[in-house]
């Protein structure tokens, strides 16, 4: 079974783990009923494409200097 699937299922615990993690930002330009939060981990394509992209580190044998570099550039854009 996959995991966006088990995440949605209330019987199990992944629901309240993967829902724990929230990013927020209140009173957007001042206003106080301008809100935004989001749940990235419970986005169904957030977790596989994390795997992925760390899976393709070890597969392509990137090395770390270049790895490192790759974050700082997307981060920093």
């Amino acid at each position: 079974m996959q995991f966006p699937i088990c995440s949605r299922l209330s019987f199990l615990p992944f629901e309240g783990w993967v829902t724990s993690f929230v990013i927020s930002f209140p009173k957007i330009l001042g206003w106080e009923t301008v809100n935004f939060a989001m749940k990235p981990f419970y986005l169904p394509g957030v977790l596989p494409f994390m795997l992925v992209a760390i899976l393709t580190i070890f597969i392509h044998r990137i090395p770390g200097r270049k790895v490192a570099l790759a974050w700082k550039d997307t981060v920093k854009d």
